[in-house]
């Protein structure tokens, strides 16, 4: 009990050290071009449904990463959206098909709930949320090719 409320302690000062607050994201935005084309894009989704989650902040192979730093991605990518887009921020979609017990427990110990592996295939109900399968959307589908996709994933 005790080292589990010295971790909740510790990665909280943690996330605050990481966490992107307005001002930084601010400075950000007029600074990057690609940053500014990023945000709008995002922005301009969430009033059509689009929900979005977390792909780590600087997408680093994850078995390369010490458990700190792998806090420090986790944390850093889910404080950095929140702040960009003003709501809470509970999925993961796992990078370069890892999608290890190491980074699911990492992951919810960061307050994800949700983690989507590389694995293809459609959620269901009796799924673990943390290892989630996941379809791949590409953009420019069409209705019909998404529709043949699903079919595919049933």
């Amino acid at each position: 009990m005790a080292r589990r409320t010295i971790l909740e302690v510790d990665f909280m000062s943690l996330f605050r050290n990481v966490r992107t607050d307005r001002e930084t994201r601010n400075k950000i935005s007029t600074e990057s071009c690609s940053d500014v084309k990023i945000l709008h894009d995002i922005t301009k989704q969430i009033p059509r449904g689009v929900r979005f989650g977390s792909h780590l902040a600087t997408h680093p192979s994850v078995v390369s990463l010490s458990s700190r730093d792998l806090v420090v991605e986790l944390a850093r990518s889910r404080a950095t959206l929140e702040s960009w887009l003003d709501r809470p921020i509970h999925a993961l979609a796992a990078l370069c098909s890892i999608a290890n017990e190491r980074l699911t427990r990492t992951a919810a110990f960061c307050g994800y709930r949700i983690c989507f592996t590389t694995e293809s295939g459609m959620a269901r109900l009796d799924n673990d949320p943390l290892r989630l399968p996941r379809i791949d959307v590409r953009g420019d589908w069409t209705l019909e090719t998404f529709a043949v996709a699903m079919e595919k994933a049933q």
